[in-house]
Parts: C-alpha cells; sequence; structure tokens
C-alpha cells in the first residue's frame, strides 16, 4: 500500500512539471515581437531607428535598424553618408549588417559599437538609406531594466551624435528562472 501511495505522490508531482513546462513553452511560444522605433530630424536630415524587438528573450536575435533622409527641397541638398556607429549593450554579440538590404562587412567593432565606413549618397526626398545591423542577445544582458542603444554618423554635411534617441531595450526574465521559482529552487 505504502508503495502505491508513493507512485500516486510522484506521478502527481510529474503530471504538474509536465503542465508547468508546457505552460512555460506554450507561454514563451505565444509571445509576439514588440518592435519600436522613433523618428527625429536634424537640419536637413530626417532619422527612423528602430529596433525588431525592444523586448527579447536570451539568445534571440534582434535587429537595430536606422534609415538616413533628407528633407524634400532642404537648402542644404544631398548628403553623403561617410560613416555609421551603432552604439550596443554589451551584453548584445554582433551577428550581421546589411545596408539597403545588401550583407556588408564591418570596418570596426567593439564590446559596445559597430562601424561601418563608405559612401552612401541620400538624395532630398528619397526613401533614404537603411542601415541593419543585428546582434544576439547575450546572457550576460541585465534583466527588465532598460539598456540604451544610440548611434553617431558622420557624413559630407556634418556629424551626428545621438545618445539619448534609443530604442531602448529590456531583456525579458528567462523562463528558466521563472520554472526555477516555480519549484522553490
Amino acid at each position: 500500500m505504502i508503495q502505491s501511495n508513493s507512485r500516486r505522490v510522484i506521478g502527481g508531482v510529474s503530471a504538474f512539471a509536465v503542465a508547468a513546462g508546457f505552460a512555460v513553452t506554450a507561454g514563451a511560444g505565444m509571445a509576439s515581437a514588440a518592435p519600436g522605433s522613433v523618428n527625429w530630424w536634424d537640419g536637413g536630415s530626417t532619422f527612423t531607428r528602430t529596433i525588431s524587438n525592444v523586448t527579447p528573450a536570451e539568445g534571440e536575435i534582434i535587429s537595430v535598424s536606422t534609415t538616413f533622409g533628407r528633407v524634400p527641397n532642404a537648402e542644404t541638398g544631398d548628403e553623403t553618408i561617410q560613416e555609421v556607429t551603432d552604439v550596443h549593450p554589451a551584453c548584445l554579440t554582433f551577428v550581421d549588417l546589411k545596408v539597403d538590404g545588401v550583407p556588408t562587412a564591418l570596418t570596426s567593432s567593439d564590446p559596445t559599437s559597430a562601424k561601418v565606413v563608405g559612401s552612401w549618397l541620400v538624395t532630398a526626398g528619397s526613401p533614404g538609406r537603411t542601415m541593419v545591423f543585428s546582434y544576439k542577445v547575450g546572457a550576460n544582458c541585465d534583466r527588465d531594466v532598460a539598456l540604451n542603444t544610440s548611434m553617431k554618423y558622420s557624413g559630407s554635411l556634418g556629424a551626428g551624435n545621438y545618445p539619448d534617441k534609443g530604442p531602448s531595450i529590456s531583456v525579458a526574465k528567462s523562463a528558466s528562472g521563472s520554472l526555477g521559482n516555480l519549484f522553490g529552487s
């Protein structure tokens, strides 16, 4: 009789663990990306900066897209972008870069930035030029806090540094941490 009761208890705990695991897995699968975007202008230049998911999970690949434009009929005319530096939290690892959809090699990088140097003409009233830096979210990211991103560039009409534009990201707590809390570990 004792053996039978032990099996029921173990079976019940196992069923609970499987159900809890299913709930965590189903919850993670149903989550959707939450993109974030900011727009601003500086002189005759316009900027749109978008992060594919501002609440990513560890291990996820996110993209940071910056579109450079010129105001139609801007008195200063066209601009040639010569250098772009994407600034990111140190817990993100660079994966790749595309300029206007074309894979492009980085010029340099360090733990908190990725830089590309080239020559990209941006004409007034055109759709502009878009640079997409992709990163993998690391296990060492702080969780549930705002992690700032920014960019700076230089071009034929001058340079711009935008440390406060963002958007920021907030890495979600991992599901394994939640399961550990569920079982008291």
